[in-house]
């Protein structure tokens, strides 16, 4: 629609190359039929730290008269029930009302890619002995937290090598594409993939929970296609409502460890926008708590990120040949750069797979790339390794090649 563009660009965050083109339904659409009783924006707060679990949701009673409610709240390991949490309410005609409520557990069993153990939250609420409502959430109960250059999963220092890519349409929304994506990355060794440049379909998450796949969950704010209206305020009001509706679609998701605000804005349109990038983890915040905020590649605006985060940070493309700094790169190199080591490192994007030519590569593997793919691969494999090697030796917490897949 006309709305939907400004003087400089789209109005809206769009995602990548899908997002900017797709139109019309295409993935599930629900229509739900409720009762006059309502649970809105449950949140599950599970703390390994603390040995404990916190629950809160809003519930509301859409009817025309007080009534009164029971709202019977139930943690299920399978078919049994672990802990359980009753409370009667007595709600008047739109106007939500606050449960929450605190429970020790310290044998809880920890979701973690070697044991992607699952739970189940239910809630019901009756009304003169009658459920009236149901609400169903899975969960796992885990915790993900940063300390000096260090990213923690239950306790555990993560390295994080994974994998990412553009979302390229209808076709990938199935189940059989996240599991056979998922599996692949396993195989490589990949730990985690980055859902790139867009809220990928819930099935994608879904699967990552069953199969120990940790996700990063990123927002459609992509600068890099350079087609966004940065200078109306309309744009980054929309990227806020954007970013407040994803997080809340994914948050109670135990692969997800890491919320990606953005990604290459800075990059893409330069410092002017520091601010207004770093505003967007207000946004992230003001609906999960628990997970680590940063911006994709665009590294620390404004000192907001939890996390600093780099693309591409010894790649010279111009050049006819790979820069010293390929060979250079190895133990300190790092030393005196712009990362002050006070928070962990992200390199999530780096590595020549997605242009390089013979021409290119050949310093690293002679005139083998001429000859064949089989020979610019195996060049470009010498390349990646050694960044790979020299990421790792300089303390990154994260590393990812574009591209794996």
């Amino acid at each position: 629609p006309q709305t939907a563009r400004g003087p400089d660009g789209f109005l809206y965050p769009m995602g990548s190359w899908w997002g900017q083109l797709c139109a019309g339904i295409w993935q599930n659409v629900w229509l739900i039929r409720q009762s006059d009783w309502h649970v809105d924006n449950l949140v599950i707060v599970p703390s390994v730290r603390n040995h404990n679990i916190a629950v809160s949701m809003t519930v509301l009673n859409q009817g025309n008269h007080v009534a009164t409610g029971h709202v019977a709240v139930t943690v299920w390991d399978g078919p049994t029930a672990v802990l359980r949490h009753d409370q009667t309410l007595a709600a008047a005609p739109g106007r939500p009302v606050t449960v929450e409520w605190t429970r020790p557990w310290p044998n809880a069993r920890l979701w973690s890619p070697d044991d992607p153990h699952l739970y189940r939250l239910s809630v019901e609420i009756r009304e003169n002995g009658a459920v009236q409502e149901t609400e169903t959430l899975r969960f796992g109960f885990r915790e993900v937290w940063t300390e000096g250059t260090r990213l923690y999963l239950n306790g555990e220092p993560l390295r994080l090598f994974g994998d990412e890519w553009h979302y390229f349409g209808s076709l990938e929304n199935s189940r059989v594409y996240a599991e056979t994506w998922y599996r692949m990355a396993k195989n490589a060794h990949a730990n985690y993939i980055r859902l790139h440049a867009m809220p990928y379909p819930p099935v994608f998450y879904d699967v990552a929970d069953e199969m120990g796949m940790l996700l990063v969950a990123e927002s459609a704010i992509y600068g890099s296609s350079k087609n966004l209206d940065l200078k109306t305020p309309a744009f980054w009001k929309n990227a806020k409502t954007h970013l407040a509706d994803r997080v809340i679609r994914d948050r109670h998701h135990p692969s997800v460890i890491l919320w990606s605000a953005e990604n290459e804005v800075l990059t893409a349109y330069g410092k002017a926008y520091e601010t207004a990038v770093a505003s967007l983890k207000e946004v992230v915040r003001a609906h999960d708590t628990t997970r680590p905020v940063y911006f994709e590649g665009d590294d620390d605006p404004a000192g907001a990120a939890d996390l600093v985060s780099w693309h591409y940070p010894l790649e010279i493309t111009e050049a006819p040949a790979l820069p010293a700094s390929f060979y250079a790169f190895m133990p300190g190199g790092l030393e005196g750069s712009r990362w002050k080591r006070t928070k962990p490192l992200m390199i999530s994007e780096f590595g020549l797979m997605w242009e390089a030519g013979p021409k290119t590569v050949a310093p690293a593997g002679g005139n083998a790339g001429f000859s064949g793919l089989e020979g610019l691969w195996a060049a470009n494999a010498l390349i990646t390794q050694a960044q790979i090697e020299g990421f790792r030796a300089a303390d990154a917490t994260g590393v990812a090649p574009w591209n794996l897949v």
